[in-house]
């Protein structure tokens, strides 16, 4: 038996989401990752995040667009869920999407790369807890 953990992969739909509001351009162009613990102690490594397949700080430059600041991008992805819980009283939806997502990967093999909880086991001096990381699915 195994235990699949949905890590930060709706934190990680939910800062593609912001940033492509910000850039006028569609989610699917955004790449990022949400790593670490879905909720209060998560971060964004500001290096792996990507719009149109270009470098976040590069694409802003060259389309005249303010940088992205990465504290306030990660404090935006954490105030969304509570944005969704206040107008909705709830937040299954996302939660249910992320969830189908990973199944999807599953289903079909389609070795993707998606932030699920990995139990650590000596990886960057951490054992026995688990982190959200990028993880082929």
């Amino acid at each position: 038996n195994k235990v699949i953990s949905s890590g930060c992969v709706i934190d990680t739909a939910r800062l593609m989401s912001i940033v492509a509001n910000r850039v006028d351009l569609d989610p699917k162009n955004i790449f990022g990752y949400v790593l670490g613990e879905h909720g209060s102690h998560c971060f964004t490594p500001k290096s792996l995040i990507s719009i149109a397949g270009q470098p976040a700080d590069y694409y802003c430059d060259t389309h005249n667009i303010e940088r992205i600041d990465a504290d306030e991008l990660l404090e935006a992805v954490k105030q969304a869920g509570y944005e969704i819980f206040r107008r909705k009283h709830n937040t299954v939806h996302g939660i249910a999407a992320s969830v189908f997502r990973i199944i999807q990967a599953i289903k079909i093999n389609e070795r993707s790369v998606l932030p699920v909880g990995t139990m650590m086991s000596g990886q960057y001096g951490v054992s026995g807890v688990v982190l959200s990381l990028p993880t082929v699915v």
